[in-house]
């Protein structure tokens, strides 16, 4: 069973037209016993019957429907079925080419007083056309009289219903323009709304990049702070250091006399103890070495940087939040240093590391790690931080760059992180992407070697 084509039969278009022409045909019944007489023409009466069929076909949207109307008007005119064909067939042929003249008109972009002209004289061409129809009818032939001639007959019919048309002929013209008027200015409104709407959605569009531009900003603002802070707390850590270092100077110097002084098992003791001193000294300047390449000494310059150097101080700095059970694989083959904003590296790593640490601390895994791969690829230096974590939704892979998505909970993240990543990789001309592998998800960093 085809249900589109019953569909189509109960489309709320045609639906509209079955209505219209029911009620237009009805209210040219209704005008047909509006009669009055026609001055200067003993016993010719004229009726409005005229007016709803012409104004019913302008609002119709297919030339078969005023086959309809015809048909309902022709009921009050006669129970005679061959008055009634002829009635039915004098209306029917010129509704139905009036309908096309008056859908040719409406293309037209003519203006009121173009239109206005153009629709009166469409109506008395549909006059000319009915009083040649009713020539043939038995009811024109009665009217007119059989033995006259055609030109005669012809003639005097069109004086009968000279004032019929003429009024007729006005209204529909008056009515026409009135609602060409309306239906431009009906779209005319609806195109105000859509430009409306696009210039509404194009604004937001505009609110939420600037706020994106506003919340980076922020973000480099307090980088900038964190940079000078760390600065100064690496520099005052490193003055004790100094002191440290001297200290151990010192016991190497004379750590001969010492050894010739003590025993065995003393001196056992003291040189693992000046091994962990050396040990802890060695990690306190590494630390202080990171912290220093965090800091921001004026304004950001592009420089040809270790990129495995800045991984290493990346993750120095954050060891403290980086869980015992999650293990770094490196894989580093990369031998060119590439051209870098340092700082913004640093903060493109933490953000990417941040998340790995994230995802791999909220999923049961029974194996935890982050891989750091480097390589080089033509022109490009290629970094891929691959986690086994869970793979991400299909649905998600397009947005997860996108300012302010995140998955979450909104005391969790602000969807910036990776969002800031995106701009600052653009910023050195390069790329950046995600993929789910095989046990888990890789993010593909690509620097351009020559900037």
């Amino acid at each position: 069973m085809n249900y589109r084509f019953i569909n189509n039969i109960f489309s709320k278009r045609i639906q509209k037209d079955v209505l219209l022409t029911l009620l237009f045909g009805i209210l040219s019944i209704i005008f047909r016993f509006i009669n009055f007489n026609i001055p200067g023409v003993a016993g010719v009466q004229s009726d409005l019957r005229e007016l709803p069929l012409i104004i019913g076909i302008l609002h119709l949207s297919n030339p078969l429907y005023s086959i309809g109307l015809s048909a309902i008007s022709s009921i009050s005119f006669s129970f005679n079925n061959t008055e009634y064909f002829y009635t039915f067939l004098g209306h029917a042929i010129p509704l139905f080419l009036l309908w096309y003249c008056f859908n040719i008109l409406k293309k037209q972009n003519f203006n009121s007083l173009k239109n206005a002209i153009a629709s009166l004289v469409l109506v008395l061409i549909y006059y000319l056309i009915s009083i040649l129809l009713a020539l043939i009818t038995p009811n024109g032939l009665i009217i007119i009289g059989i033995e006259k001639k055609f030109i005669l007959n012809y003639k005097n019919l069109f004086i009968g219903v000279r004032y019929e048309m003429i009024y007729t002929a006005i209204a529909i013209s008056f009515y026409y323009v009135q609602n060409k008027l309306r239906v431009e200015l009906q779209n005319h409104k609806l195109n105000l709304e859509k430009t409306i709407k696009e210039r509404t959605e194009h604004l937001h569009l505009v609110i939420e990049e600037l706020k994106t531009a506003q919340n980076h900003l922020v973000q480099s603002e307090k980088m900038a702070s964190l940079g000078t802070l760390v600065a100064g707390v690496a520099h005052e850590i490193n003055n004790p250091l100094n002191f440290i270092s001297g200290g151990i100077n010192i016991i190497k110097d004379i750590k001969p006399e010492i050894e010739k002084s003590i025993s065995d098992e003393l001196n056992e003791s003291y040189t693992l103890a000046t091994n962990i001193i050396n040990e802890g000294f060695n990690r306190s300047v590494d630390i202080v070495n990171a912290l220093m390449s965090f800091s921001i000494k004026g304004e950001s310059k592009l420089e040809n940087h270790d990129i495995h150097t800045i991984i290493d101080n990346t993750l120095l700095f954050m060891m403290s939040i980086i869980p015992k059970d999650i293990v770094i694989i490196r894989d580093f083959g990369l031998k060119e240093l590439v051209p870098v904003y340092v700082e913004k590296m640093h903060q493109i790593f933490i953000n990417i590391f941040n998340n790995a640490i994230f995802v791999l601390n909220s999923d049961v895994i029974k194996e935890k790690n982050i891989t750091l791969k480097t390589f080089k690829n033509g022109n490009s230096a290629i970094v891929e931080i691959s986690n086994s974590g869970p793979e991400i939704p299909l649905k998600y892979l397009n947005q997860i760059f996108d300012p302010f998505f995140t998955t979450k909970d909104p005391d969790k993240g602000k969807g910036l992180g990776l969002s800031i990543c995106y701009t600052y990789i653009k910023e050195h001309k390069g790329k950046i992407s995600i993929a789910n592998i095989e046990n888990g998800v890789k993010f593909i960093i690509e620097l351009p070697l020559n900037n």
